[in-house]
């Protein structure tokens, strides 16, 4: 059994500019989450075996391949908020792209297909960026954070003696486009 989601990609060099923000906006008492492990999810998917992973994977490819064909996807973050029942503190964004929430909604579909429990929720893109939140802080000023998305993944979450690992089993690159 896997431990999988999909997520859109965030480079190297954005988690470290939200890693840097964080660090010098948000003095937080709780858990932080390594910043190598910023991403925002489209999709969990959960325990899965074998046989449904080969057919989700199938299945993903008609959405995800229509997704990345509009290019680069530019994500403007401009406030914080918590999950109270899982406890996560996020960074997010208020204007959702049309196209997003329409890959969202076609992955999570994909896996109802497969009888994979899906959370009813409507779908918020978001980076965690604490865990073990016990209060709701004070809302940080943020002007506005913009993120270019030029890949997702399809990952599998990975518990180790030093944390949780998020290893990509597959990735797929957004098109360029031709400005």
């Amino acid at each position: 059994m896997s431990r999988l989601f999909i997520a859109l990609d965030l480079s190297d060099g954005d988690k470290k500019t939200l890693n840097d923000w964080r660090l010098a906006k948000l003095n937080l008492p709780f858990n932080i989450i390594p910043w190598q492990n910023f991403h925002i999810t489209l999709a969990f998917i959960g325990n899965i075996d074998e046989t449904n992973l080969a057919k989700l994977k199938t299945l993903i490819e008609t959405p995800i391949n229509q997704f990345i064909q509009s290019g680069a996807l530019e994500l403007c973050f401009d406030h914080c908020a918590t999950f109270k029942k899982p406890k996560i503190y996020y960074l997010a964004n208020s204007m959702i792209p049309k196209r997003l929430l329409t890959l969202a909604n076609e992955l999570k579909q994909q896996a109802l297909s497969l009888g994979i429990y899906q959370d009813e929720r409507p779908y918020l893109p978001h980076i965690s960026l604490f865990r073990k939140v016990t209060f709701q802080p004070k809302k940080p000023v943020i002007s506005s954070i913009k993120i270019e998305i030029s890949s997702l993944s399809l990952y599998q979450s990975q518990s180790t003696e030093h944390g949780v690992f998020y290893k990509p089993i597959k990735t797929w690159q957004l098109s360029k486009n031709d400005s």
